[in-house]
C-alpha cells in the first residue's frame, strides 16, 4: 500500500481532521466579519441620518435673527471689546485729571492713538514741594499703583527751569 491510500482510506487521519477543523474556523469567521461589516454599515447609516436631521435643525435656528445677531457678536467679541477699551476716552480724560489732582502735576495737551496718550507735564515748585520732588513722588507711586490704568514710557528728557520741570510723557493702557 501507497501513502496516497493510506490518506484516502483513513479519512480520520490527524491532518484531515486539522484541515477539516480549520476550514471550519476560516468559514466561521469569514461569516462573523460579514456579520460585523454589515452592523457597522447599518449604524453608519443610522448615524448619518441622524446627523443630517440635526444638521437641518441647526440651519433652521441659523435663520433666526437673534442667532444670526449672537454668532456674529461671538465671531467679532474680541474685535468689540478691543474697540469699546478703545472708546473709554472720558475715562481716560477723568483719569489724568485725578493723576493732576494727586501728584500736582499739570498737563498741557494730549494726543490719543495706537493705545497710547501722549501729553506734556508740568510740575510747578509751590510752598509744600519743588517740583522735581513732583516728579519723583509721580512717577515712583503710580507705577506701583493698583488702580493706574496707564504703563508710563520711560521719560525721555527734562526740561528745568527755575520753578517747574516740563516732560513729555506717554501712558499706554493697560
Amino acid at each position: 500500500m501507497t501513502l496516497e491510500n493510506e490518506i484516502y482510506k483513513s479519512p480520520k487521519s490527524k491532518v484531515f481532521t486539522f484541515s477539516t477543523i480549520f476550514l471550519w474556523l476560516v468559514i466561521l469567521l469569514t461569516i462573523g466579519l460579514y456579520s460585523f461589516n454589515f452592523y457597522l454599515e447599518w449604524k453608519n447609516n443610522d448615524l448619518k441620518e441622524e446627523y443630517s436631521t440635526k444638521q437641518k435643525l441647526v440651519a433652521e435656528k441659523k435663520q433666526q435673527k437673534k442667532l444670526k445677531i449672537y454668532s456674529l457678536y461671538t465671531m467679532n467679541k474680541s474685535a468689540i471689546d478691543k474697540l469699546e477699551k478703545y472708546s473709554k476716552i472720558k475715562l481716560y480724560i477723568n483719569h489724568l485729571e485725578s493723576i493732576s489732582n494727586k501728584y500736582h502735576i499739570i498737563f498741557k495737551w494730549f494726543a490719543y492713538n495706537n493705545w497710547e496718550i501722549k501729553t506734556l507735564a508740568y510740575s510747578v515748585s509751590d510752598a509744600k514741594n519743588i517740583d522735581y520732588q513732583k516728579t519723583v513722588k509721580f512717577l515712583r507711586e503710580y507705577k506701583k499703583d493698583s488702580k493706574a490704568l496707564f504703563n508710563i514710557d520711560p521719560i525721555k528728557w527734562v526740561n528745568t527751569l527755575e520753578s517747574s520741570q516740563k516732560f513729555p510723557i506717554v501712558f499706554k493702557i493697560k
